[in-house]
């Protein structure tokens, strides 16, 4: 820092005091405080409320200026530095940009659209600001999370000795669901977030799954199913919630018999693989049935 300050003297280049900071193990950088110590990242609280605040207008308006648009994605691209996984939520909004030039200019916001800004709602509500620095990334096989789902039969999830398996609801075939393979392999995936994720907090995990469309969902976080964006999003909002950066990589299915033995009910098959396993599986909570078909 004083040979970088000598330099700057030598050669009359001007330094704002208020603003060169250091050598320090925590300091503010871009409006964001950076704690390598306790090695975490700090918004200012006024800067998240005043997001919230902005983000709940534009829900309730549904209409909004340009000049009004161009200032909300200004505040949720800044958090974005914190919590890059936010941006998938921007794109949609973005795209509003193109072609328009008119400040004044009114934008729709439309269902897609106000979703979104009901994601940001619901996660800025309850965040403190503060972000844990993350581990480096952990695919499902060192993790021992295992996910599958069979048409026919149900769902299965595995991770670390404790498992779920459940039959598919008996109003989902008549609504055509259980022909959607992307929303049953991609259902079990956020099951598991929804009971382990408490374990996985502060990481990044690398989800296996066997199909190549739930890869694309959950890499993209966009789908042409309604339903599947449905799951996307709360898959978003809860690893949010535990600061959790995720993708997706697709591997054969024979590399994947934990999962695969429990979506089929092949319990015999299920205690040969996984003999240490629990006893009793856990239950899907009723919410996530209710999120893909209300009733």
């Amino acid at each position: 820092m004083n040979i970088m300050r000598s330099v700057m003297r030598h050669f009359g280049v001007p330094l704002a005091e208020d603003k060169t900071q250091g050598p320090a193990s925590c300091l503010v950088f871009l409006g964001i405080e950076i704690d390598t110590q306790a090695r975490l990242c700090r918004l200012p609280p006024d800067k998240v409320q005043g997001m919230l605040e902005a983000v709940r207008a534009a829900v309730s308006n549904a209409v909004i200026s340009l000049k009004q648009l161009q200032s909300l994605l200004g505040l949720l691209n800044f958090a974005c530095r914190v919590i890059p996984m936010g941006r998938v939520f921007n794109r949609r909004l973005e795209r509003q940009l193109s072609g328009r030039s008119n400040p004044k200019s009114k934008i729709t916001l439309g269902s897609e659209l106000l979703a979104d800004l009901v994601v940001w709602e619901q996660f800025l509500t309850r965040f403190n600001g503060i972000r844990v620095w993350r581990t480096p990334p952990m695919s499902s096989q060192l993790l021992h999370l295992f996910t599958d789902a069979a048409g026919s039969h149900g769902y299965g999830a595995y991770f670390q000795g404790e498992w779920s398996a459940e039959p598919w609801p008996e109003s989902w075939a008549p609504a055509g669901l259980t022909r959607n393979l992307t929303l049953l392999e991609l259902f079990p995936v956020v099951l598991a977030v929804e009971l382990w994720g408490g374990k996985l907090s502060n990481g990044t995990v690398v989800f296996w799954t066997d199909n190549i469309s739930v890869v694309f969902a959950i890499n993209n976080l966009s789908a042409t199913s309604a339903k599947v964006i449905t799951l996307l999003r709360h898959l978003v909002l809860r690893c949010l919630d535990l600061n959790i950066q995720f993708q997706a990589r697709h591997v054969p299915g024979v590399d994947n018999v934990v999962a695969d033995a429990l979506s089929r009910f092949e319990w015999a098959t299920f205690r040969k693989l996984a003999p240490t396993a629990a006893a009793v599986g856990l239950r899907c909570p009723d919410f996530l049935w209710q999120l893909v078909l209300p009733g």
